[in-house]
């Protein structure tokens, strides 16, 4: 899988869909394997490539009174 592919599963794991998140994702990935002898995107790299769904959020229809997202569509 490429590492650009994980970090957007993260991202999309975490609920948020901007290309900044996936950007500061991708830094801290970035940092991760430096501080681990390049382990973390050997082990990345040997994990399947996926075609994943993306999350779509629509702010209008899915956050409550506090603005926090309750539901999601997929597509």
């Amino acid at each position: 899988m490429k590492v650009t592919d994980f970090s957007k599963q993260v991202s999309l794991q975490e609920g948020k869909k901007k290309s900044m998140d996936i950007a500061q994702i991708s830094e801290i990935l970035k940092v991760a394997n430096n501080l681990l002898g390049g382990e973390l995107y050997s082990a990345i790299r040997k994990l399947p490539d996926t075609n994943f769904k993306t999350t779509i959020i629509n702010p209008s229809k899915t956050k409550n009174k506090n603005g926090i997202a309750t539901k999601t569509k997929k597509s």
